[in-house]
């Protein structure tokens, strides 16, 4: 298949959890992240009405990489994977986990995953989500 430049970030949802304890045990760096009640604010940080209704964080694995999209999804999960017991309580709670993909495209191209890479993310509970960014005429 083709290589994509890609960036790869694990995204989690959770009603109640604080967000570094998702981090802090994961062992990834947060991008974004709030608690559930938090205080609602701007990207930019200005105060907003209400609070967080429930917690999120993301935490980029990969930054412009041009990598097979398949083999680049197995290296991520390989890291996590050691995290997965903690990764099913968080959905059996609940939560939502996601390797989040936003691949940049020059031309046609394509991937592909390993139906034993999906086994193992479904197995663990993560889902996938890709955005394609093509490039602008």
């Amino acid at each position: 298949m083709s290589k994509i430049l890609l960036n790869i970030s694990l995204r989690v949802w959770h009603p109640a959890l604080p967000h570094d304890s998702i981090s802090d045990r994961i062992g990834l760096p947060e991008r974004f992240a709030h608690t559930a009640g938090d205080a609602r604010t701007s990207p930019s940080g200005s105060p907003l009405d209400g609070v967080y209704e429930g917690t999120y964080v993301s935490m980029q694995m990969v930054r412009k990489k041009t990598v097979e999209l398949g083999d680049e999804i197995e290296s991520c999960y390989s890291i996590i994977e050691v995290h997965a017991d903690f990764i099913k309580s968080i959905v059996d709670t609940g939560g939502k986990v996601e390797f989040y993909v936003s691949a940049f495209l020059k031309d046609l191209g394509g991937f592909e995953l390993d139906s034993l890479l999906l086994k193992r993310l479904a197995d663990t509970g993560i889902g996938f989500a890709i955005e394609l960014y093509p490039e602008e005429a």
